[in-house]
């Protein structure tokens, strides 16, 4: 009968009738239950007739196979262990481990020489791998591995007797293994691309930088650097592999650099770097967009340099059935040519650098130019004995060459706006370009350039347009203050009132003067003859009589030309005041006057 309080079955066998055999009412193990493993003990009581003592057989039912596990660090740097532990009891617990493909290599001689038996159920292995990478080990019971039973794990004659485990590995012999970074540009289309398709909302552009092969690395650090000097760190401490940038806006000619730090478990690090331009634009050239703005480019002072091309109808002789051109940067480690190899005293380099081809294209023959404008801004540009000069590149000669002679002298054509920093060239050779700075003179003038293809002075326009109607309202101001105050027109004097204070006019004072200053400076020049005071005594004007009160008119400019015409009036000019010193000598120019009218009335 079944004893609860023991943990297993008990069968009272001394009552049976027969004593050499005992059968139990029910059977054990239950034959519903095929694979099991059923320990029980017999118990044999003591004969004391026979000499022997009480006994207990240990005894284990089984057909149950024996299932295993394996135990593995999931970082490891330098050699490491693998136990491998069964759940029962084996003939010979040890057995073979697999490597998956793709990781270092491991020397399975000397791995089974590195085995030790731990008991009969558990043994340890020690890996030494050649290499960083992730192993992946396998290991699996066959039919050599069998428990006491006999049970083995044969799965190719009974697949249910399968047993087996499975454990990675990331191992280190060193910084993580190199990746790859790519660099991923999504932009809304403009009309002007050649395969435009109109999206129907409108979505901001993005830069999607994702990584991949760092083995055994663990997190990572990410920042962008660009040829222009610029750097800017993006994420640190990364356990995704990507980074996602909304709203970037890359520039034509500028070389984006994405750098990636990958560091393992143990602290190890490596960087790997990956080069990006923005992508090639395709510009439909059949003369649909007159106009074309293209992405910004980085000035000399790091402004942006708006790009814009001015394209017309039948541009192309040669046979150019798409009429496209494309518009990309240079490549120095692609085999593009480094503009600043050319630099020289008169010549220096810029970042502007680009390439303009057709497509699929060998030789092209221009029936039209393609106008090229950079538009500085006067903040791109500060150097005042150096301005934008475009060059190709001329592969055969290998040396750079100007843009402008590139065109016939029918076509040839630049400009460059000094005032406000707008460069413009005709183009009709397609090839690598770069701007340079150019030696040159400043210009006492600048010509007010009108841009090509829009209205770049706005602003100046609408200044120009205050400026002027400020000095309209000021015209117009300074001719009514002047007619209404009429400064040509004299007021009439008062000399009476004057003399009765005793003040003098200027027309009395100033014969006076004048007279003083002729006498002196003439008798210095000359001297005074004898006998020239009566001689000139008829000659001088008379003063007038005190008994006179009226005031003596002032002679005015038509009077003193009558006098020296000599001509005579119906009416006498009015006379002189004389003056008040004794002696008073005509000036010589009075005296050629005086001798003039003399000689023509001799003569008359």
């Amino acid at each position: 009968a079944p004893l609860p309080d023991s943990g297993h079955s008990a069968f009272v066998c001394s009552s049976c009738p027969r004593s050499q055999r005992c059968v139990a009412d029910a059977l054990y193990p239950p034959t519903v239950e095929p694979f099991l493993e059923f320990p029980f003990e017999v118990q044999l009581a003591a004969v004391p007739s026979m000499g022997l003592e009480a006994s207990s057989l240990q005894l284990v039912y089984d057909t149950l196979w024996a299932e295993l596990r394996m135990e593995a660090p999931a970082y490891a740097k330098g050699a490491f262990v693998v136990t491998i532990a069964w759940s029962e009891a084996m003939h010979e617990p040890f057995t073979d481990l697999y490597f998956a493909e793709g990781g270092p290599a491991v020397d399975a001689d000397a791995m089974r020489a590195n085995r030790t038996r731990l008991n009969a159920s558990a043994f340890q292995v020690v890996v030494a791998p050649a290499g960083t990478g992730i192993l992946q080990i396998y290991v699996n019971g066959t039919r050599a591995t069998l428990d006491l039973a006999y049970n083995a794990n044969d799965f190719r004659v009974n697949p249910i007797v399968r047993t087996g485990d499975y454990a990675v590995v990331v191992y280190s012999d060193g910084p993580p293994i190199a990746g790859q970074v790519s660099l991923n540009y999504q932009r809304p289309g403009q009309p002007y691309e050649y395969g435009f398709i109109l999206a129907g909302f409108e979505w901001q552009p993005y830069l999607t930088v994702s990584w991949t092969g760092f083995t055994t690395a663990v997190k990572y650090d990410f920042w962008l650097e660009w040829s222009t000097g610029g750097s800017s760190v993006l994420a640190a401490n990364l356990t995704t592999p990507s980074v996602v940038f909304n709203g970037f806006r890359p520039q034509i000619g500028v070389e984006y650099t994405a750098y990636v730090r990958a560091y393992n478990y143990w602290g190890d690090a490596i960087m790997v770097s990956e080069r990006w331009q923005h992508p090639t634009i395709n510009v439909v050239a059949d003369g649909t967009y007159d106009f074309v703005s293209l992405p910004t480019m980085v000035g000399p002072l790091g402004t942006n340099v708006s790009f814009n091309l001015a394209l017309v109808e039948d541009m192309f002789l040669s046979v150019n059935p798409v009429r496209v051109l494309s518009v990309r940067g240079i490549d120095v480690a692609a085999g593009d040519a480094q503009p600043c190899g050319a630099n020289s005293d008169l010549l220096r380099c810029t970042k502007m650098n680009f390439h303009i081809e057709v497509p699929g294209s060998q030789f092209l023959i221009f029936r039209n130019p393609v106008r090229l404008q950079l538009t500085f801004g006067r903040d791109g540009w500060a150097e005042e004995f150096f301005r934008p000069e475009l060059r190709y590149w001329e592969s055969f000669h290998e040396e750079w060459r100007p843009v402008v002679d590139s065109c016939p002298p029918s076509h040839a054509f630049e400009r460059w706006n000094d005032l406000h920093k707008i460069y413009d060239v005709n183009v009709c050779h397609l090839s690598q370009f770069a701007v340079f700075e150019l030696y040159s003179l400043p210009t006492t003038t600048t010509e007010a350039v009108a841009a090509v293809g829009r209205d770049d002075f706005e602003d100046s326009e609408i200044v120009i347009g205050i400026l002027g109607g400020l000095f309209a309202l000021l015209a117009i101001v300074a001719g009514c203050y002047v007619c209404v105050t009429k400064p040509w027109r004299k007021a009439p004097r008062d000399t009476a009132s004057l003399k009765t204070y005793g003040i003098r006019t200027m027309a009395e004072r100033l014969p006076k003067r004048r007279a003083e200053k002729e006498e002196t400076s003439w008798a210095k020049r000359v001297g005074r003859p004898a006998g020239l005071d009566e001689d000139l005594k008829g000659l001088l004007p008379v003063a007038p009589s005190a008994a006179d009160d009226s005031e003596p008119e002032s002679p005015g400019r038509g009077a003193g030309r009558r006098q020296r015409r000599g001509k005579d009036d119906a009416s006498p000019a009015p006379a002189l005041p004389a003056p008040d010193v004794p002696n008073a000598v005509p000036s010589p120019r009075t005296m050629r006057s005086m001798g003039s009218r003399a000689s023509s009335g001799a003569k008359s």
